[in-house]
């Protein structure tokens, strides 16, 4: 039998612990093994096949040129350690799922 491919999950500090099981559940009815990752916690590139932004709070405007209008939770730790490991994917060229949040 063939091993399942692994794959890094980012989500946030504040509810990955809801969203993180629901992912990993479908990741591996795909074939696949989830690996959380979220910011303050190592996350490698190097150590998965693919990669999933999940959802959460939202991206911060400063990293697209816009403006804050109205409230927003923002996450800047997560937008960094995002960021990077999409850089690192696309060096790689390791596939990247975007779901809510990580397809903004």
């Amino acid at each position: 039998m063939s091993q399942r491919p692994v794959i890094g999950v980012t989500v946030s500090a504040r509810s990955g612990w809801r969203i993180f099981p629901l992912i990993a559940l479908n990741v591996w009815l795909a074939g696949g093994h989830a690996r959380r990752w979220q910011a303050g916690r190592a996350a490698e590139i190097a150590a998965v096949d693919g990669v999933i932004i999940g959802g959460g709070d939202d991206i911060s405007p400063d990293l697209y040129g816009g403006k804050l209008v109205g409230r927003a939770r923002l996450d800047p730790a997560r937008d960094t350690l995002e960021r990077r490991l999409v850089e690192a994917a696309r060096a790689e060229n390791l596939p990247v799922l975007g779901i809510c949040r990580g397809s903004q």
